[in-house]
């Protein structure tokens, strides 16, 4: 058996040409419903999500991937989706500069999209949450896909956990059909036979859309699957150690600044969502001078002041605002903790910031990189958010590892001298920066960098393997070596 370069070049050649009667669309020039059919190049890409499913469906194509070999170049599996390789190709999509391979399968049950992303997998298998959300395009979705698989992969590279990027998408059924629980039930059925193709490629956990019961229903079908419910083994609710996490790095970011501890501090919590509330409730017990939450649901705004008000009386202050408001931002303050909407460090938001320090669990709080700079201008401390909010990606990487009370695994992720804990990172990353002349993003990039290189102490070049085989054994074409039969009968012009 070929392994390694070798076996990528063999087996990303492109395939033949399927017969002339299955190019195009089905008689009629549209899809099964009615959608009319792309007219050009990258037409492809505009398709919204259940467009490309008829797509697929009218060529007979069931699975198909596009993966980078080892000259950086993107092959498809099918002739076409060149449209695909040729956007990845082009430059315009630099985030795939670092990924293996973006996997598709139609569902069998309920015939909906499934899709894996995998990034980076020299520190072992892929994983990242299954989303399950609406998309206006095919490229929204890849590029969902790509920016939040690498980040999945960056954050368990500083955290010291021995993953790779990874990212599930399901785009929701446009008629809605997915909060009906009989379809809902099959859909993640269909999501947990695709992971069980992939052979490991790809661990699923939840994130946006996806709850724990969800889950067990993936892991019914699968092996590749975690945060299946408590009562099944499951990791817990991470909303805790999230918020132990902001805490932790607020501390060392004050240490740095030498502004004491966060006695006495007024902090504005922007959102009261299961994350935002356990943030409050750990910063509740410092003695704070003023607690300011906010949220946009009035039911959250009122179990929040039930929760604090006998504990800071008069110091709270929680406040319902309409959606989209950010005047948080412009109180005065010394922490803004952003625990809702992501883009709220903008060039029109940063000028009239109050708060000296910025620090919050949510994901992609800058616009780009200027901001942290801009930042730095007004004097407002900030350090990337994937340093500190990584504990739902930890807690879910240990489940297979078994569980415990106060366990050691997860509490040196707290603690001031393991070279990955968020305490030690925030300090080195705030120092290097002030000595360096550059941005915390700058600092933290390089390290995430690096470290994401870092091969598998036991298990190199396991998850590559994986896929190499996987594709090898012809995973494109319905075969699964561990079946004894082909999986998908009916599908035309890639039997091989």
């Amino acid at each position: 058996m070929l392994r390694g370069p070798q076996l990528l070049r063999r087996l990303l050649r492109p395939p033949p040409l399927p017969p002339r009667h299955h190019r195009g669309w089905c008689s009629g020039g549209s899809t099964p419903s009615g959608n009319p059919a792309p007219k050009g190049r990258g037409d492809l890409l505009s398709l919204r999500p259940s467009e490309l499913v008829d797509f697929l469906r009218c060529r007979g194509i069931q699975r198909c991937y596009a993966v980078c070999d080892d000259g950086g170049t993107v092959r498809v599996s099918h002739p076409e989706l060149q449209d695909l390789a040729d956007w990845l190709n082009s430059g315009s999509e630099q985030q795939f500069r670092s990924h293996e391979a973006i996997l598709m399968q139609l569902g069998l049950r309920t015939g909906c999209l499934m899709t894996a992303f995998l990034w980076r997998t020299d520190r072992g298998q892929a994983y990242g949450g299954i989303r399950l959300q609406p998309y206006s395009s095919v490229e929204q979705l890849l590029r969902d896909g790509l920016r939040q698989s690498t980040l999945l992969g960056i954050k368990a590279a500083l955290a010291g956990v021995w993953l790779g990027g990874g990212k599930g998408i399901i785009p929701q059924p446009e008629n809605r059909q997915h909060v009906q629980p009989e379809f809902r039930q099959a859909l993640f059925f269909d999501y947990g036979d695709f992971l069980s193709s992939l052979n490991g490629c790809y661990v699923a956990g939840l994130d946006v859309g996806v709850n724990s019961q969800d889950m067990a229903n993936v892991h019914v079908r699968t092996h590749w699957a975690v945060n299946v419910p408590g009562d099944m083994g499951g990791s817990a609710n991470a909303a805790p150690l999230l918020a132990r996490g902001v805490v932790c790095a607020l501390e060392a970011m004050l240490e740095h600044s030498q502004l004491g501890s966060l006695r006495g501090k007024r902090i504005c919590v922007q959102g009261a969502g299961s994350i935002g509330r356990e943030v409050a409730l750990s910063l509740a017990d410092h003695g704070l001078a003023q607690l300011h939450v906010t949220d946009v649901h009035q039911k959250r705004c009122d179990d929040i002041a039930d929760l604090l008000s006998p504990r800071l009386g008069s110091r709270l202050q929680v406040t319902r605002v309409p959606h989209g408001d950010l005047s948080l931002l412009a109180e005065p303050c010394d922490i803004f903790v952003p625990c809702a909407m992501s883009h709220v460090l903008t060039p029109d938001t940063i000028p009239s910031m109050e708060a000296k320090i910025v620090c919050g669990p949510v994901n992609e709080q800058r616009l780009s990189d200027a901001d942290c700079d801009l930042l730095d201008e007004h004097g407002v401390l900030y350090v990337p958010e994937y340093i500190f909010n990584r504990m739902a990606v930890v807690s879910s990487a240990y489940e297979m590892y078994g569980r415990m009370q106060n366990d050691p695994e997860m509490e040196k992720h707290f603690g001031r001298d393991w070279e990955h804990s968020i305490g030690s990172l925030v300090r080195y990353v705030l120092s290097e920066s002030a000595e360096r002349g550059c941005s915390t993003v700058a600092v933290t990039d390089e390290l995430a960098e690096r470290w994401s290189r870092k091969p598998h102490p036991l298990w190199p070049g396991r998850a590559r393997a994986l896929l190499g085989a996987l594709l090898e054994n012809g995973w494109h074409r319905g075969r699964d070596f561990w079946r004894q039969r082909h999986n998908f009968p009916n599908t035309h012009g890639y039997a091989g």
